[in-house]
């Protein structure tokens, strides 16, 4: 109880040698030459030029965009007319919804789906006919049904409506 005095002592002692220490020892962490409250004449007058203003369409067009465009140009090659007719409708109606009527996107969106009608019309030309197509002087579709004249019809007035049980059902001629 009477040694109380002496652990105080103790701590202070250890405080003051440690301080000197430290102050006798270079600090890694150099400080700052100056304060960094003004700015440099570079900075200066880089903060009096005025800013750009904004472009009115970003310059590049978004992404879903571009992977649109990019998949209807590669269907068109590829001749895959139909799918390319149906993304390029698509793409169109996407940029319309998106930018608007006016929309410089808009309006390549809508030549791509001209292109791809193009593109659709000129392998219709260069296909040739198909063989049992229905030509254009037929209005009542004669020449749908070529050979209709082949099989007969079957009349229940004609023919009995049930068969006997032991007899096979044959084919009416006329």
């Amino acid at each position: 109880m009477l040694l109380w005095p002496l652990a105080v002592v103790v701590r202070a002692v250890r405080s003051l040698s440690r301080r000197r220490r430290v102050a006798a020892t270079p600090l890694r962490i150099q400080p700052l030459p100056f304060v960094p409250t003004t700015r440099t004449p570079n900075e200066a007058a880089v903060a009096a030029t005025p800013l750009r203003p904004r472009p009115t369409q970003p310059p590049v067009p978004p992404r879903w965009y571009r992977e649109s465009y990019a998949a209807v140009q590669t269907a068109l090659a590829e001749g895959r007319t139909v799918i390319a007719r149906i993304w390029a409708g698509n793409l169109a109606d996407d940029a319309t919804t998106e930018f608007g009527p006016a929309h410089p996107y808009t309006y390549e969106a809508w030549l791509l789906v001209a292109g791809t009608v193009r593109a659709a019309l000129a392998e219709i030309r260069t296909a040739p006919p198909a063989p049992d197509a229905q030509r254009i002087d037929d209005p009542y579709g004669h020449f749908l049904f070529p050979n209709a004249h082949q099989f007969s019809v079957w009349d229940p007035d004609r023919d009995g409506v049930y068969t006997p049980a032991g007899s096979a059902p044959t084919a009416v001629t006329r």
